[in-house]
């Protein structure tokens, strides 16, 4: 841009000069032009008219078609100077990049292979925690669920004592007859319950409450022996049966197990996420540290590679432009100083 602004100021005093050079040629004294046909005739003064006219149009188109030549030359020859120097300047921005390329490919690599490290790294905390929180929450969930099927069979056990208390209770006032068979038929209940209580396999965390459970059934079974006839044989036979109000509340006790264990779930994996994000954290903190210490310098270098090349490549294709109008401005300035010289020496006025 101060190029351009000097080249305009050089060619506005240029052309002050040969405005000041045109006010000083002196005015065509006519007096002058009259004595170069005194004693000639009509015909000798047209001759001579015509033969001035015909050097001036001689001179005239000679001159021009010197300055054409001659602007055609120049503009040739500067353009190859043009070409010249974006030739040169690519040449040594080549150069440039060829002598950075390696060095700053092996940074680049290097830290590539850092990343890609750390990044395994990271997966591999990932898929252990999850590893290990769905092995929790496999053994979790089995124990739960045996759990909560011994859990349900209690519960239907007592399901069925308070059903059977409310029959004793409801058949305690009616005649001694009805009384006692309701009392055998409870009892034949009772003991078939006991039974089954007594056959299951139960965890340590549930035996204490199967001990209390089997204690009230032997409490209710002495209770009803002292109220009705009966034999040890009786005992009811198959599986008891639940009422459709007995199966609800056990439905609604198993979903709402499924509701808690799954936000037990949900807490066990949240907690593994956690302390695989902690993991992950210290592992950027530490490639963050080995990035500073190993691979700063190598990565400033390229990235200062990588910018002189660039500045390289845009002065490259960039100069031509740049130069184009200076370059047409000197060539213009040949011609028309070629042009002052042979007015210079021409004869003609």
């Amino acid at each position: 841009e101060g190029a351009r602004r000097r080249l305009a100021d050089c060619l506005e005093d240029l052309a002050d000069r040969l405005r000041r050079e045109v006010q000083d040629l002196p005015a065509p004294d006519k007096s002058l032009e009259t004595l170069q046909f005194d004693g000639l005739d009509k015909e000798a003064v047209r001759d001579k008219k015509m033969f001035e006219g015909k050097q001036d149009f001689e001179w005239q188109r000679t001159l021009e078609l010197l300055t054409e030549a001659q602007g055609r030359k120049k503009a040739a020859a500067f353009q190859e100077k043009l070409q010249r120097v974006e030739r040169i300047l690519k040449r040594r921005w080549r150069r440039g990049r060829e002598r950075d390329k390696n060095q700053s490919l092996q940074a680049l690599a290097a830290f590539t292979a850092a990343i890609s490290k750390v990044e395994d790294a990271i997966r591999g905390v990932y898929r252990e925690n999850s590893e290990l929180a769905d092995a929790e929450v496999k053994q979790l969930e089995a124990e739960r669920r045996r759990t909560q099927e011994q859990t349900q069979v209690m519960f239907s056990a007592a399901l069925v004592v308070r059903e059977e208390k409310e029959h004793m209770n409801n058949a305690w006032y009616a005649e001694k007859k009805e009384r006692q068979k309701v009392m055998h038929k409870s009892l034949k209940r009772i003991r078939r319950l006991t039974e089954d209580m007594k056959d299951l396999e139960i965890i340590s965390d549930l035996k204490q409450k199967h001990s209390v459970l089997l204690y009230s059934l032997r409490m209710l079974e002495g209770k009803l022996k002292g109220e009705c006839q009966c034999l040890p044989s009786d005992i009811a036979d198959g599986p008891l049966k639940m009422t459709a109000t007995q199966e609800k509340q056990l439905k609604d006790a198993d979903d709402a197990f499924e509701e808690q264990f799954e936000e037990e779930i949900q807490a066990l994996r949240a907690a593994h996420g956690a302390h695989a994000e902690r993991a992950v954290s210290r592992l950027a903190s530490d490639f963050k540290q080995l990035a500073e210490a190993e691979h700063a310098k190598g990565l400033q270098a390229s990235r200062d590679a990588i910018e002189r090349s660039l500045r390289a490549a845009t002065r490259a294709d960039f100069a031509a432009m740049a130069l184009k109008p200076f370059v047409e401005a000197v060539a213009k300035l040949d011609v028309e100083a070629i042009r002052h010289e042979e007015v210079a020496k021409s004869p003609l006025d």
